[in-house]
């Protein structure tokens, strides 16, 4: 395979808007609170069979 093929992907762009105005979002301030909240949101009964990922992006206010 020509190196010049292996260098073209495809493009993938993914968009998120929030329905939630931020004073009525949770505040994360610890890394455990970070950790309980994203546990709380995996399928406890498929973590173990399926591939997930989860997100989560914090500024710099947490």
């Amino acid at each position: 395979m020509e190196m010049q093929n292996m260098l073209h992907c495809a493009e993938i762009q993914l968009t998120y808007r929030s329905v939630i105005k931020a004073q009525h979002r949770l505040k994360i301030e610890t890394g455990s609170q970070a950790y309980e909240l994203l546990l709380s949101s995996w399928d406890k009964g498929n973590i173990e069979f399926i591939e997930q990922f989860k997100l989560m992006l914090l500024n710099r206010s947490n």
